[in-house]
């Protein structure tokens, strides 16, 4: 189990001698030799066992790296600089917290964890890079930790320079989304005193009847927008309790550009209290929202909103 006592030291952790013993603390109370992989995600130059040699003046190991037991790793005076790359693997970090039965908080915490100090270790660089580039619109530079990557508006001569740069492994196109609108919409009527029958079908009312009705939780929605007048998710809307900019998403006020999104957002916590109408699973949990679909409006319907 990695422990906070882990975290503190893995984000002093450094190849300097000070950082090399920080990470000799971090791993105290952990398994030995590759067990200790998970010290490697927290760091932003991954983890180096105590009896591994890495010996050099230009020598990087990126967020992730894991060099273990009695590993030399060798610069040659003459050589130019060594840099070792890794990237997050979700996947590899899943079947990892399988084994080891981590608790799910445990595992959010890893994750992102190992998330925000790779786009710690990757970022900055290229950002100060981007920004010196010709052709690149500063103000639509957009990066985003959690997937590791920088939104960006540029000439096709800087967009042929970033393809050439080694640090870079994709460049892709910020294209409109788009979905398949039905031809007809039909909307039902509401019941008072009534709950979906779908609601019954999965089971939610005996989750009710225990106490799990969604209270204290938040659910973030991010299709065609919302409608916060509709009366099942007003109330719910958590801008009655935070700033806009926690709780919207896009470049305009709280919208629907299609509908789709107030259905979602309905369909999972929505509740019209005067008409005692029950729509949604967790009727007492708040909506965050935002846009990211094609629909009626061009608020922010693109990968980058996604």
């Amino acid at each position: 189990m990695t422990s906070r006592w882990a975290v503190i030291w893995m984000r002093r952790s450094s190849l300097s001698r000070w950082g090399r013993f920080c990470m000799r603390l971090a791993a105290l109370g952990q398994p030995p030799y590759k067990a200790r992989r998970p010290l490697a995600r927290l760091g932003r130059n991954g983890y180096v066992a105590p009896s591994a040699t890495v010996y050099g003046n230009s020598i990087t190991l990126a967020a992730g790296c894991f060099v273990d037991e009695r590993v030399t790793i060798y610069q040659h005076p003459g050589g130019g600089p060594v840099m070792l790359a890794d990237r997050v693997h979700p996947r590899e970090m899943e079947a990892d917290f399988r084994r080891r039965k981590a608790p799910i908080k445990e595992r959010v915490y890893e994750l992102l964890t190992a998330l925000q100090a790779k786009a710690e270790a990757t970022q900055p660089a290229m950002l100060a890079r981007m920004q010196r580039l010709p052709g690149i619109r500063k103000e639509s530079l957009q990066p985003l930790w959690v997937t590791n990557v920088i939104y960006f508006e540029g000439s096709r001569d800087a967009i042929a320079a970033l393809s050439n740069d080694p640090a870079v492994e994709e460049l892709g196109l910020n294209e409109k989304v788009e979905f398949e609108k039905a031809a007809e919409l039909c909307l039902a009527e509401s019941e008072n005193n009534s709950a979906e029958r779908g609601l019954a079908a999965i089971g939610a009312p005996q989750m009710w009847a225990m106490g799990y009705t969604g209270y204290g939780r938040r659910a973030l929605i991010v299709d065609t927008g919302q409608d916060p007048t509709h009366p099942a998710l007003h109330n719910q809307f958590i801008y009655h309790n935070r700033d806009i900019l926690e709780s919207w998403r896009g470049n305009t006020n709280p919208e629907d550009c299609g509908y789709h999104g107030s259905h979602v957002t309905g369909t999972v916590l929505g509740l019209d209290r005067i008409a005692q109408d029950t729509i949604g699973v967790a009727f007492d949990a708040k909506w965050l929202g935002g846009i990211a679909l094609d629909g009626a409006c061009d608020s922010g319907t693109d990968a980058a909103g996604i």
